[in-house]
C-alpha cells in the first residue's frame, strides 16, 4: 500500500554538529512521522514514538529521512484554511465590485436629480396644506425641500426670530430673503423698559444674524443673552452671542474628534451657503478668550446639577424644588425614615471603648454637628453585598455617625431577616462596642468585624 503523511505525528530530534572533534552546536528538528496507510492511523504511530505498546501485530513502517521514500507518493492534506482565505478575498472582491456597478448605473440619474434641485421646480406650489399658491421660497434649515409663498415663509419664521436663513426665487436665481421688519427680542422683565441693541447671533450651523435685543440696566446684557438661550461672547457689552446648539458641536468635536477650536471653526466655515451674510469674518477670536472654557464649566455645573436631581429627586432647597423620587426607594431609603430615626436615637458611643483600638473621629456626634453645620447634604451613606453590588443607600446631612450604621444595619435585618449577616465596616470595633453597651439589639445580629 501507499503510505500517506500524518500531520498529527511528529518526531524531535536533538542535533549535533563537531568540528576537530569538539561539539561546536546543539539544535533541535522536528520532522513528520510517514506510515502506510494500511495501519492504525494515528494510534499507532503516536504510541511507537512514544515508546508505547504496539495495539497491532506488526507495528507501522516508520521513517524520517526522505531516502526510503524514492519512488513512492503522497497524498498531502488539503491547506484548507488557505482555500477558506482565498474564497473570502474573492467574495470581497466580487461584492465591491457589484457595489460600484450599482452606483456607476445611477451616477447620472443622481448628478440630475441634484442638479434640478438647485432650481424652484415648475409649478411647485406652497406646502401648507390649507395654502394655494405657487411657492416663491425655500428654507434648507427647515427642510431640504420645504419649499412656501412668500405669505407662509414670515409667518412660520416669526419675522426673523427663528434664526433661520430663507431664500426667495428672484432672476433665475436664489437670493437671500429680507423680512418685512427686524423684531425685537425682549423678555418679561424688560417688556415695557429698557434700550435697545443689534447683536450678531450665530446659530447652530454657523450662519450669523443681525438681531435687534432688548436689555435694561438691571441686569448684566450677557445675562439676558442667556435667557435667551445665547451663550454671549463677552461678559461686558457683548457684540455677538452664539446658540447653545452650536456651543455644544463646538465642544463634542472638542472633546471626541480632538481637533483644535481654530481648526474646528475654519471646517463649519467651509459648511456655511454662499448667500450667508457674515458679519465677523473670524469667529475663532470670540471663542478663543474664556468664552469657550466657561459655557464647559457652565455645562459641567449643570450637568452634575440635573445628575443629582435625576438621582435624589430634589434639590438643595427642598422646599422651593422639591419633587419625589424618580424610582421610589429602589435604590435610596426614604430620607424622612432615616432623619426620623437618627433624630429620636438618643444612643451614643463611649469614649473610652474608641479609644481602645484607636481614636477615630468618624462616628463622633460633635465633630458630625460642628463641621458640617453650613451643609444641606454631606454625602450619602449605604451597604453593598460582597460581590460589589449596592443593595441600599440614603443622604447624610451631617457627618459619619454612629447611627447611621444601627438604622442600616437594623434595616437589613428586617429585609433578610432569614439571612446572617456578616458586617464589613472600616470603623467596625466602635460599631461593635457601642451595640455592647448601648444596644439590646446586639444578641439578634451575627456580626464580624473587619478592620480596613
Amino acid at each position: 500500500m501507499s503510505s500517506r503523511r500524518c500531520f498529527k505525528a511528529r518526531k524531535t530530534l536533538k542535533v549535533v554538529s563537531y568540528k576537530g572533534g569538539k561539539v561546536n552546536r546543539r539544535s533541535t528538528l522536528t520532522v513528520p512521522v510517514k506510515y502506510d496507510s494500511g495501519q492504525n492511523a494515528s494510534t499507532s504511530s503516536l504510541s511507537s514514538i512514544s515508546g508505547g505498546q504496539y495495539s497491532c501485530d506488526s507495528p507501522p513502517e516508520v521513517s524520517f529521512g526522505a531516502d526510503n521514500d524514492v519512488g513512492k507518493t503522497f497524498h498531502s492534506k488539503p491547506k484548507c484554511g488557505k482555500l477558506r482565505l482565498k474564497k473570502k478575498i474573492n467574495s470581497y472582491r466580487n461584492k465591491k465590485i457589484r457595489l460600484g456597478d450599482a452606483w456607476l448605473d445611477v451616477r447620472n440619474q443622481l448628478y440630475l436629480a441634484a442638479l434640478e434641485l438647485q432650481a424652484l421646480p415648475e409649478e411647485q406650489y406652497c406646502i401648507i396644506p390649507s395654502c394655494k399658491e405657487k411657492a416663491c421660497c425655500r428654507c434648507l434649515d427647515c427642510g431640504p425641500v420645504h419649499f412656501m409663498c412668500d405669505e407662509h415663509t414670515s409667518m412660520i419664521h416669526a419675522g426673523g426670530l427663528t434664526l433661520h436663513c430663507p431664500e426667495i426665487w428672484k432672476n433665475n436665481r436664489y437670493a437671500p430673503y429680507k423680512f418685512g421688519g427686524m423684531e425685537v427680542w425682549n423678555t418679561e422683565h424688560n417688556a415695557d423698559h429698557g434700550y435697545c441693541r443689534d447683536i450678531v447671533v450665530i446659530n447652530k450651523t454657523g450662519r450669523q444674524h443681525l438681531v435687534k435685543f432688548k436689555f435694561c440696566c438691571h441686569e448684566p446684557e450677557s445675562v439676558t443673552l442667556v435667557r435667551h438661550g445665547l451663550w454671549p461672547a463677552s461678559p461686558k457689552e457683548p457684540q455677538a452671542a452664539f446658540e447653545n446648539g452650536f456651543m455644544e458641536i463646538l465642544k463634542y468635536m472638542f472633546l471626541e474628534c480632538r481637533a483644535s477650536l481654530k481648526s474646528i471653526c475654519q471646517a463649519i466655515n467651509w459648511t456655511m451657503p454662499t448667500l450667508s451674510p457674515v458679519h465677523i469674518k473670524d469667529i475663532y477670536r470670540l471663542l478663543v478668550g474664556e468664552t469657550f472654557g466657561e459655557y464647559r464649566k457652565m455645562e459641567a455645573y449643570l450637568f452634575h446639577w440635573m445628575l443629582y436631581l435625576a438621582v435624589f429627586g430634589k434639590s438643595v432647597q427642598e422646599q422651593v424644588l422639591y419633587r419625589p423620587p424618580n424610582h421610589g426607594e429602589t435604590l435610596f431609603i426614604e430620607q424622612s425614615k432615616v432623619d426620623s430615626f437618627l433624630k429620636n436615637y438618643q444612643g451614643k458611643s463611649s469614649l473610652k471603648l474608641q479609644e481602645s483600638c484607636n481614636n477615630f473621629q468618624a462616628g463622633s456626634s460633635l465633630r458630625s454637628k460642628v463641621k458640617t453645620k453650613k451643609l444641606d447634604e454631606t454625602a450619602i451613606f449605604g451597604a453593598g453585598c460582597r460581590h460589589e453590588v449596592p443593595i441600599k443607600f440614603f443622604s447624610l446631612k451631617r457627618g459619619e455617625q454612629i447611627g447611621n450604621a444601627v438604622y442600616l444595619l437594623k434595616w437589613l435585618k428586617q429585609n433578610f431577616a432569614n439571612l446572617d449577616i456578616y458586617l464589613y465596616y472600616d470603623i467596625a470595633c466602635t460599631l461593635e462596642s457601642h451595640l455592647k453597651v448601648v444596644c439590646r439589639i446586639y444578641n439578634n445580629y451575627n456580626l464580624r468585624t473587619n478592620l480596613q
